[in-house]
């Protein structure tokens, strides 16, 4: 355990916390065993989840020490390469902390979970609440050009960190009272009723259930549950997870610390085991339904430290900031799982583990580009405490045999060895791999039917889902050319269309009046709400798509078929959703006397944009990304590469390309600290070479035509040639690409 911290500021994130959480309570009993069972096909959770549970814990305002003061420099870098987005530290009133947790928050993208802990001679002081809260949305720091609050750092409030170590002898009580009146505070204030409060960690497990109902004064369960030098799953956070049906029921919990100290003389394990057991932990965790785990600590406290000093061993990064093995190991984890974006719903994928599968641990995640991530590992002691030795677990061989359709090969990923791919084949829908005590993943691409995206007209509709429709032979020179289109059979049944292709990104639909009468009979239809759309990534869960005058609002009187015409059309009023690969049009059945049929005519098509951030991507030694923020860029960010020599790269993986011939379309955002990239596509360079160190904010432009004959995911990679003398770097940026279907 850690020594009480004076204040400790909230990390900043991207679930939605609110005084209202407890109405979306995560049902952590659910996820307390080790093995999963697996149905014919394994609900995935979202990638991007897992790399959001992920935040660390530091001390900005401890200014003796090297890491946070010569150091921070450094220190700060590493943390902005790592990909962790979220920061745990105290509630300073600090002139040089605070400026610090709202760069990191306004520049990178880190905010903070902030522990609001006032005491006076070792006892908490209720008195001093409302001066702090005051402090921190009035004093302003001026951090990157602008005078800001520490509000503006903050994504969440904790309570005072483990009072139960404190000389208070009525520690239940006054805890209790100091949580209430802070938590009532924030929500009294709206520089702060945003921000979920957190339950106060306590150091003793066994005090957790002493502390009775939290319902009134949390927002957040929180815990501290150390596995010390054992094992990830041989730790206290079953307690935790028993004990928040009384004190914090229904809410979401928190691990607001847990880690691994290296100092082996005094209950720890060395930095090698540290890399397997700490990955291993924010797996299990997050897999247990843990909502977001910090580690503690960022850097080591104190230089050279001896294998008996405790609490100067405990960081990602030792007291230099140079990376231990736990840091590398996570940037890679969190690189390889990185897929920011908007919610969505993962789909469900099925596999199957045979062979050597005893204590083998598996999770299935998703990403947006509708690819899988399955995640396993070994869960089997890496040392022995009694020796202070490690021990070497053998590799167990595993044969995963998927039952749904997949791209040969798949991707298999050690993030402890880096983030390169070793490519596996599928042999009837199965491979083998090796797995022991450290996570191992694997990137399955589903394979989708070729179809091409552009144009589906009645011919090209047949093999597609529809209800309560014939398709029927119209003029063509009445129909822009279409000879033939899908015609309402029925006004007395609902009538639809399932229109299935891999990543839709938008759609436009032409709706006529036609039939095969060459005299009009003079009879009125009214066809007034008639058209309805749904979205959906399963074909099973529809999303309504609201549509650009996508509700027909006409009365018509039929005509002869020498003056049909096309009566409107429409288009999505915003994107599809993320992931979408199915819409269906549905025509609810009337009561009305109309009896002729609607044309429709669809253009349905994957607009070919990927944002660079939601993109499975691979970098050459010696590259790193991250993520800024920036409301001027695509989806609101954009991709970071930082390299300091010519012929680095960053390999992207665009998937569910179809067969064509495109315009490529390459956006990116200049700066002073840019190189020259060369774009490729498929190992060919496309373009010329482009100097991303001049021009305007952000540039979009076209490099060229590309072809593919077949359906499936491309690579297209960025490189490194060169340096303007003007520009101080070789940074690179990706915004976004764009295929544009010639």
């Amino acid at each position: 355990m850690t020594p009480p911290l004076p204040t400790t500021p909230p990390a900043a994130s991207a679930v939605s916390f609110t005084r209202f959480a407890r109405a979306f309570g995560l049902g952590l009993l659910a996820h307390l065993g080790l093995a999963q069972a697996h149905a014919a096909a394994t609900q995935a959770r979202m990638a991007d989840a897992f790399v959001d549970s992920v935040g660390v814990h530091m001390h900005a305002n401890y200014l003796d020490l090297v890491p946070y003061s010569t150091g921070w420099p450094t220190t700060k870098q590493r943390l902005v390469e790592s990909g962790i987005r979220h920061i745990r530290d105290g509630f300073y009133d600090n002139n040089t902390a605070n400026p610090r947790l709202i760069d990191l928050a306004v520049t990178h993208g880190i905010r903070a979970t902030l522990v609001f802990d006032t005491r006076s001679n070792g006892l908490l002081d209720q008195s001093q609440i409302a001066a702090r809260l005051h402090m921190g949305k009035t004093k302003t720091w001026n951090v990157a050009g602008a005078n800001r609050t520490l509000t503006q750092a903050i994504e969440a409030i904790e309570g005072p960190n483990e009072y139960d170590n404190s000389p208070d002898p009525n520690w239940i009580a006054n805890l209790r009272a100091y949580q209430l009146a802070l938590y009532q505070a924030v929500a009294a204030d709206p520089a702060y009723s945003g921000f979920p409060v957190l339950a106060p960690a306590l150091a003793r497990t066994t005090q957790i259930g002493n502390l009775g109902s939290m319902l009134d004064r949390v927002d957040v369960g929180n815990a501290h549950p150390y596995p010390g030098n054992q094992p990830p799953a041989s730790d206290s956070l079953s307690t935790y997870l028993r004990h928040s049906q009384t004190v914090w029921p229904g809410l979401p919990l928190h691990v607001s610390e847990t880690g691994y100290t290296n100092a082996t003389a005094n209950g720890g394990v060395t930095e090698a085991v540290a890399a397997k057991y700490g990955t291993r932990l924010l797996l299990n965790y997050f897999r247990r339904g843990v909502e977001r785990t910090f580690i503690h600590e960022l850097a080591d406290l104190k230089p050279g430290a001896s294998p008996t000093a405790r609490e100067s061993n405990w960081g990602l990064l030792r007291n230099d900031s140079s990376p231990k093995p736990i840091y590398t190991a996570l940037k890679n984890l969190l690189q390889l799982l990185n897929d920011p974006g908007p919610a969505f719903t993962p789909g469900h994928f099925g596999y199957a583990l045979s062979g050597s599968t005893a204590d083998i641990c598996d999770m299935l995640l998703q990403k947006r580009d509708g690819s899988y991530w399955l995640v396993l590992w070994v869960e089997k002691p890496s040392w022995n405490p009694s020796t202070a030795t490690q021990i070497t677990v053998p590799a167990q061989t595993v044969t995963v045999t998927l039952t749904q359709p997949a791209l040969s090969p798949v991707a298999v990923y050690r993030p402890l060895l880096g983030t390169s791919a070793t490519n596996v084949a599928l042999s009837s829908g199965a491979f083998q791999v090796s797995v022991a005590d450290e996570p191992v993943l694997i990137r399955i691409q589903p394979s989708h039917p070729s179809a091409s995206l552009i144009t589906y007209d009645g011919s090209s509709l047949a093999g597609l889902t529809q209800t309560n429709w014939i398709a029927t032979t119209l003029n063509p020179a009445l129909w822009l050319g279409d000879a033939t289109a899908w015609r309402r059979s029925s006004d007395t049944a609902t009538n639809s269309i399932v229109f299935s292709a891999p990543r839709i990104d938008h759609f436009t639909a032409r709706i006529g009046l036609g039939w095969n009468t060459t005299t009009a009979s003079g009879v009125t239809f009214d066809y007034h709400d008639k058209v309805v759309f749904h979205a959906s990534t399963n074909g099973s869960t529809w999303t309504p798509v609201p549509a650009f005058r996508g509700i027909i609002d006409k009365t018509e009187t039929e005509q002869a078929q020498a003056s049909a015409r096309w009566l409107t059309e429409m288009s999505p009023a915003g994107a599809l959703p993320a992931g979408t690969n199915y819409v269906r049009l549905t025509v609810p059945s009337t009561t009305g006397s109309e009896n002729r049929p609607l044309i429709f005519q669809f253009d349905l098509s994957q607009t070919g944009t990927y944002e660079g951030e939601s993109l499975a991507r691979t970098l050459s030694g010696g590259f790193s990304t991250s993520h800024p923020s920036t409301p001027d860029a695509s989806n609101g960010m954009h991709v970071l590469a930082t390299s300091s020599t010519n012929g680095q790269w960053m390999e992207i993986l665009v998937p569910h390309v179809p067969p064509g011939t495109y315009a490529l379309r390459y956006r990116y955002r200049t700066s002073s600290t840019r190189g020259i990239i060369q774009a490729s596509w498929e190992g060919a360079n496309v373009g010329p070479a482009i100097d991303q160190s001049v021009g305007p904010d952000f540039i979009e432009t076209t490099l060229g035509t590309v072809t593919t004959s077949t359906h499936g995911s491309r690579l297209f990679r960025l490189t490194v040639v060169g340096k303007n003398p003007a520009s101080s770097s070789r940074t690179m940026s990706l915004d976004r690409i764009v295929l544009v279907k010639q």
